[in-house]
């Protein structure tokens, strides 16, 4: 038997507001007042006001305290407070579609042990909010946040417990000529980037935003000039510089296999970036959604083709079986293919059934290549010379299969990495005929 478990995992908690209204009577004066006589079956207890600044502060500090291990913890009053839904979705995206590729590849075909997964945050902001959020996403997780801020700095420091101060990397960003991306030590590798940018270059593209954005009056919001605007060109300026740094720091050790990512606030922006990554010939550049209240995107490339972001979409294609039942039939299907030269793995995830990834060193499941083997045609001949390096078993192909937990009649296929075999729709359609297959069989 050739199924593994992967050691990739996330720790996303669930935030429940009505929990902490009923654990902390302090939150109650936030709520607001209802008519009993007209409140319908099913409704929460409590309503909370987040159209207060002051209320969305409370909220949040108490989010933190509660859920991200941080006792201890309070924002600036003068300074953005974040979105904690947002920002933790940001993150678990680029986890899961971006980085579980990779650690699957790194663990499963490089036979790499886990260590320390670096991450950088430009303009971390006095919330220091993504390190926090993304200690919790994952123990190997470590942090290093800049600042440019003197303020934001202050307080930073003022949250950095002996215990943050472990895994949180403060950079100090002394002018606003300095790089954005720092470079860290050679024995350190950075696994991706984050950002959240100054949306806007000045008031006046911040109050023609809000005119087409809002039908109804937004929820109060304090903030600093430097935290909403960005005065050489916006988000769209801020990101360029991003991406011109990045370009120099992935041809360092440290950036191996990176992802560069932004949140982007305003949906134009992203055909213009994706432009401007294409005029650089970047190699892998993609967009995600996050959807809330207000939609966010996030921009995402990489100068490495071998690792292919997956997205947690159901295709069309049906079946009755679970992933685990998929599972057992492929293992007993490879386990009955008597080719010395035929490599495989199936790797599931601890305390999840919903994904199983697939790699395999050939496109076993081609009718051309089974009519090859057949007809003694494979160029892998008889005698003790030859090995799986030979053309036809020099593959290196992964596959993720998932299923959406709220549709079980629904799986998709996607390929995670394709050496030797380029056409990544031929093995993804192949494969879903072949799951089909032999599960009928």
């Amino acid at each position: 038997m050739t199924i593994y478990t992967s050691n990739f995992h996330l720790d996303v908690p669930s935030i429940d507001i009505q929990h902490l209204i009923e654990k902390y009577p302090r939150l109650r004066s936030n709520c607001k007042t209802t008519n009993a006589y007209g409140k319908r079956k099913g409704d929460a207890p409590f309503q909370y006001d987040f159209t207060k600044a002051s209320n969305q502060y409370d909220i949040t500090e108490t989010i933190v305290q509660e859920y991200f291990n941080v006792p201890q913890y309070s924002l600036h009053r003068n300074k953005l407070c974040p979105r904690i839904n947002n920002r933790m979705e940001y993150l678990s995206i680029v986890e899961n579609c971006l980085m579980e590729g990779i650690e699957i590849y790194s663990q499963f075909k490089e036979n790499k042990e886990p260590n320390d997964r670096w991450i950088v945050d430009i303009g971390t902001g006095s919330s220091l909010i993504y390190p926090i959020l993304g200690l919790k996403l994952n123990e190997r997780n470590k942090f290093i946040a800049t600042e440019i801020n003197r303020t934001s700095i202050a307080h930073i420091n003022s949250l950095l417990n002996d215990e943050l101060k472990k895994r949180i990397k403060l950079v100090v960003i002394e002018d606003n000529v300095s790089n954005l991306i720092p470079i860290p030590k050679e024995d350190v590798h950075v696994s991706y980037v984050v950002c959240n940018p100054p949306f806007y270059k000045d008031e006046n593209e911040l109050k023609s935003s809000e005119t087409k954005k809002f039908t109804k009056k937004p929820n109060e919001m304090v903030s600093e000039h430097s935290e909403l605007y960005y005065e050489d060109g916006g988000e769209v300026g801020f990101v360029k510089r991003i991406i011109d740094e990045s370009i120099i720091a992935s041809q360092l050790p440290q950036f191996q296999f990176c992802w560069f990512t932004s949140q982007l606030g305003i949906y134009d922006h992203i055909s213009i970036l994706k432009e401007y990554l294409t005029s650089k010939s970047v190699i892998q550049i993609h967009e995600f959604r996050i959807q809330f209240k207000t939609s966010r995107w996030i921009l995402a490339w990489s100068f490495q083709d071998i690792i292919h972001p997956v997205r947690f979409t159901s295709s069309k294609k049906t079946t009755s079986s679970t992933i685990s039942q998929i599972e057992i039939a492929l293992n007993q299907h490879f386990e009955q293919i008597e080719n010395p030269h035929f490599r495989y793995k199936l790797i599931g995830f601890a305390g999840t059934n919903n994904k199983l990834y697939v790699i395999v060193n050939e496109v076993i499941w081609l009718r051309r290549v089974r009519r090859m083997l057949a007809d003694n045609k494979a160029m892998i001949g008889t005698s003790s010379e030859r090995t799986s390096t030979s053309p036809m078993f020099n593959k290196s192909i992964i596959l993720r299969l998932y299923q959406d937990s709220y549709s079980s009649a629904k799986y998709n296929v996607e390929v995670v990495s394709s050496v030797n075999f380029p056409d990544i729709v031929t093995i993804s359609n192949s494969f879903r005929s072949f799951i089909n297959t032999i599960l009928h069989q």
